[in-house]
């Protein structure tokens, strides 16, 4: 098994692209039965991730949340509320989507 890079991410290992083609069923298998996150390098930058299912459908569930206190407090109607929603954007990446790749692909399977 490649050794973990942890330079972006704690405890999350980092493999080349060409490293996980050779182990992808190791790799599946270990998301699938340990719960285990492997992000895949493309010329050493993140590129793509091996979750497990579960990893998705807690992303979907925290967008559908966020999108019912929208509902419940719209922006600009409660600053205890927005100061949480700026603290949770600030802290994720502009670049994350707010559903998971998992999450899209989980729901285009039902």
């Amino acid at each position: 098994m490649p050794e973990a890079d942890h330079a972006d991410v704690a405890w999350v290992p980092h493999v080349p692209l060409r490293e996980a083609k050779a182990s992808f069923s190791e790799l599946v298998a270990r998301a699938d039965l340990l719960g285990e996150v492997t992000v895949l390098t493309k010329h050493g930058r993140p590129a793509a991730v091996i979750a497990p299912t579960h990893v998705g459908g807690h992303q979907a569930l925290l967008a559908e949340l966020w999108a019912l206190l929208d509902r419940l407090s719209p922006p600009g109607e409660d600053p205890h509320v927005d100061d949480v929603r700026s603290r949770q954007r600030r802290d994720r990446p502009l670049s994350a989507p707010l559903v998971s790749p998992v999450a899209a692909v989980n729901q285009a399977g039902r």
